[in-house]
């Protein structure tokens, strides 16, 4: 459980960082991966039955307010994959 919270918040750190990247191509890589992942990969709390991806939800939520009109669809799709929290 070490190791896999360890490669976790290194996924997490990543990807924050690539979201904002001024690189079109780059976000949209992001948003289809975070799409991809959606509720399949287990969060890294055993007790979250969520998944992995809901903690990017402001992330994803900032996509979708992209510039780009690419970015934005995948991160809407990514949106309707990841069980967002609603406040959010």
């Amino acid at each position: 459980l070490e190791m896999r919270q360890k490669v976790g918040d290194r996924l997490i750190a990543s990807i924050r960082t690539a979201a904002k990247s001024s690189d079109a191509n780059t976000r949209l890589s992001i948003a289809n991966l975070i799409a991809e992942m959606g509720p399949t990969i287990p969060a890294l709390d055993p007790l979250d039955r969520f998944g992995f991806t809901r903690v990017l939800t402001p992330e994803v939520a900032a996509l979708g307010k992209d510039s780009d009109l690419g970015v934005r669809q995948e991160a809407l799709r990514a949106l309707g994959n990841i069980n967002p929290d609603p406040q959010i």
